[in-house]
């Protein structure tokens, strides 16, 4: 079995494991708790993604690959803030979160998903050459760190909240 082919399959164990997890909740989400909301769109972006990334791998060319980043990044994008305001409604902070304190969480990823979506233009992607099955290599802007950073800050002030 090649390495591709296995991380395929954990890609798929994922996806079927996050979408197991948005739509039990949301089966079980009688009481229609924002930490409940916050949680299942958390699972939903986490199984887009990860459902992305399993069709990523799967791809051969750089216009299919291209393709299923950007679908990823429909997921990935929303999965940070989604799991820190399902967090702040689990630390006693819900009464806190008003519908404009929300969009304020969405600005950078849905900034990031524009991006992406016309990312032809400005990050040079390209196939890596000598690996073991097609993967994308691309130039990462400032706005790709802001990005990345905008994600450790919501996953890592998620921890400290849960701590």
């Amino acid at each position: 079995m090649s390495i591709r082919t296995v991380f395929i399959l954990i890609n798929i164990l994922s996806t079927l494991l996050a979408s197991y997890a948005w739509f039990h909740a949301w089966r079980r989400h009688k009481n229609k708790s924002l930490a409940a909301t916050f949680f299942i769109l958390c699972m939903a972006a986490t199984t887009l993604y990860a459902f992305g990334y399993t069709m990523e791998l799967a791809s051969n060319t750089l216009s299919q690959i291209l393709f299923w980043v950007k679908i990823e990044h429909l997921g990935i994008e929303f999965i940070s803030p989604t799991w820190l305001l399902f967090t702040l409604c689990l630390s006693g902070n819900e009464k806190k979160i008003s519908p404009k304190k929300i969009s304020l969480f969405f600005i950078i990823p849905l900034l990031m998903i524009l991006l992406v979506i016309t990312n032809h233009y400005h990050l040079n992607p390209r196939l890596t050459e000598n690996a073991p099955f097609p993967t994308l290599t691309y130039t990462r802007g400032t706005v790709a760190w802001i990005g990345i950073s905008y994600a450790a800050f919501c996953l890592v002030l998620s921890l400290f909240l849960f701590a």
